[in-house]
């Protein structure tokens, strides 16, 4: 007579010999290894997947050196829905995060390279009027000093990392797993820039 139970690691039905009863044998769905319980737990209600002992060939699973009665399930379970959406990372939700990172990053740079050099030039605290009319004067100069080029190619540069960062951001909010980090990458493209105006 045939012991038929659940086996605790993948919750499906198996069944093995009776002189397998209180012993390790290896499930046929998970390959996880079980101890078999010693009486039938289940109700024999459809048909049950062999398991086999561990440790032991398929052709040599009976103890009286019969062939092993081991056979595969026609509807193999399906793979757990939040295990596969999970898995893996959403990298372009990453490149998404890291050029949202590196815009800000210029963007420090940025101000780090104007600040001493506006100080310098209209004092403490001017207003926009007056920033305006003195990059005004010094395009209309003609001799760029080099830390307005610099900031320029850093304007530039941080314009070309905010535009892939909202790219990679939108691709990731497609793709599956980590959404979180799609979620951040978006609010820092789209508060950083409302702050940096005086939005917020």
């Amino acid at each position: 007579m045939a012991i038929q139970f659940f086996c605790p690691s993948c919750g499906q039905p198996i069944e093995i010999d009776d002189v397998w009863g209180g012993k390790l044998v290896s499930c046929p769905f998970c390959r996880n290894t079980v101890s078999a319980p010693t009486t039938s737990t289940l109700e024999s209600v459809t048909p049950v997947v062999t398991a086999r002992p561990t440790g032991t060939p398929v052709a040599a699973t009976n103890p009286a050196t019969e062939p092993a009665s081991f056979s595969v399930p026609l509807n193999p379970p399906a793979p757990h829905p939040r295990r596969h959406q999970d898995a893996g990372t959403n990298k372009p939700a990453i490149v998404g995060l890291i050029m949202s990172l590196c815009w800000i990053a210029s963007f420090i740079l940025m101000e780090i390279l104007s600040g001493p050099e506006l100080t310098k030039a209209l004092g403490e605290n001017p207003a926009t009027e007056e920033v305006r009319a003195y990059f005004n004067q010094l395009a209309t100069s003609g001799d760029l000093p080099r830390w307005v080029i610099v900031m320029f190619l850093l304007l530039v540069v941080g314009t070309l990392f905010w535009i892939l960062g909202v790219v990679f951001t939108i691709i990731g909010v497609t793709k599956p797993g980590r959404r979180y980090v799609t979620i951040f990458s978006g609010l820092i493209l789209v508060l950083f820039p409302l702050f940096v105006c005086g939005g917020i």
